[in-house]
């Protein structure tokens, strides 16, 4: 097992590490301390006193730029010494099983660059006596077994919700809770949400008009004004989608499910006979807004928010994707802001849109016990040039880095991830 080792600071002008008596072996012939793309050089003294403790002196500490009582790991080899904060990420299985494990080697590089050792662990690589998680890190172009103890700081990256219900996650999870801040702790129920920004004064203008457990009368009165949404409460997938609309005193019905199919009824009666003859208590009835188009296909903006290393909402990333309907639609399509909007109109819708997002951050954020690093954003353009809030996501989506406008972004997508860990750090300068 590798040891985690606490850092204490002592005062002295010296470049000095003092490690516990049984770390002095390997590491006494270091001279050279390496912490990310930071180095110093240095002597090694050893102590007798606690043996999970690290003294470095404040020469050191002020060089690396190194937390005070921050737990870390320390790699030697030959002369010198590599010091790294854990930063834990949940996952439900191996890493080379993963369906972003591409990514995923690319944030553990970059946490490399920045004093980071990411440990990805499931379940299954929990040992709750000792305390210890037997992860994987991602070494020399491979994933690779290490005994460490549980990171302080865990990101969670459970893909998806099924898998977040399994009881082995959720016994994990509360495990974790106990002995880590573990951020973006689970997904979003949407209605909760809805609910939360509904109330709030500086956002609700956002949303459109909603009615839970639509009747029959209420549905066919919306009709007679516009199209609308007939979405399930919850995320079970034996709950369609709907999109309704009266076209030539018919209704068109286009049903989202696995698969996309559409019918045409003579009454919303019929409809409601066939699709819900207990009633539509499962349901939430939602304005259709007709989103503008470009080349005849309507278009969203998503944009993600990331915390700084002060805990506050920065947007790292924005750009404009055709709607999709259906949730099993993942495909990535990003559209040029140029084909819609002139540079100077373009600059201020973005400008617009990102501080509508960095609100709505901050509300959804402090709602959720200020739990959350990581969001995303649909945000709607209707053909009144009014913007609609379509969807809030925690932990959104990575398939957007596999698209070549976006993969530079990768980089820096992750550099903010890991700000983020050290913000949450339980140390002091």
């Amino acid at each position: 097992m590798l040891p985690t080792l606490q850092i204490k600071v002592y005062h002295i002008n010296k470049n000095r590490i003092i490690v516990p008596k049984s770390h002095y072996f390997r590491m006494k012939d270091v001279k050279l301390i390496h912490h990310g793309f930071k180095k110093v050089p240095c002597e090694v003294l050893s102590h007798n006193q606690k043996q999970n403790t690290v003294y470095l002196s404040s020469s050191i500490m002020k060089h690396l730029h190194l937390k005070n009582q921050s737990d870390v790991i320390i790699y030697s080899n030959k002369n010198s010494c590599s010091i790294y904060y854990l930063f834990g990420v949940l996952v439900h299985q191996q890493p080379n099983k993963l369906k972003h494990e591409p990514l995923y080697q690319e944030m553990a590089r970059v946490g490399h660059t920045l004093g980071f050792e990411t440990i990805l662990f499931s379940p299954q690589d929990l040992d709750r006596i000792s305390h210890t998680t037997n992860g994987s890190i991602f070494q020399q172009h491979n994933w690779t077994k290490i005994e460490t103890d549980i990171p302080p700081v865990i990101y969670n990256r459970i893909p998806n919700r099924a898998i977040e219900n399994h009881t082995k996650i959720k016994q994990a999870k509360s495990y974790l809770k106990t002995t880590s801040i573990l951020f973006n702790p689970h997904f979003f129920d949407k209605w909760h949400v809805y609910d939360q920004l509904k109330n709030s004064d500086d956002v609700n203008y956002l949303l459109p008009e909603t009615t839970f457990h639509p009747s029959q009368t209420t549905i066919n009165e919306a009709l007679t004004q516009h199209p609308i949404y007939l979405n399930p409460l919850s995320y079970s997938k034996k709950y369609n989608k709907y999109y309704i609309e009266k076209v030539d005193n018919r209704l068109f019905v286009a049903i989202t499910g696995k698969q996309k199919e559409h019918s045409y009824f003579e009454s919303t009666e019929l409809f409601f006979n066939e699709y819900f003859p207990k009633g539509a208590q499962q349901y939430v009835l939602q304005d259709a807004i007709r989103y503008m188009e470009v080349q005849g296909e309507p278009f969203l903006f998503r944009i993600y928010t990331l915390k700084n290393f002060d805990n506050q909402w920065r947007v790292v990333l924005h750009y404009m994707k055709k709607f999709v309907l259906s949730s099993y639609d993942t495909s990535e399509t990003v559209i040029p802001l140029s084909m819609v909007f002139t540079k100077k109109e373009a600059a201020a819708m973005l400008k617009k849109l990102d501080d509508i997002a960095l609100k709505l951050s901050s509300i959804v954020d402090a709602q959720m016990d200020n739990s959350f690093g990581e969001l995303g954003f649909d945000i709607g353009l209707d053909q009144e040039n009014r913007l609609w809030l379509a969807e809030v996501y925690a932990k959104p989506s990575w398939d957007i880095f596999y698209h070549p406008a976006i993969a530079s972004k990768t980089s820096t997508y992750f550099t903010q991830l890991f700000n983020i860990g050290l913000s949450k750090l339980k140390v002091s300068e």
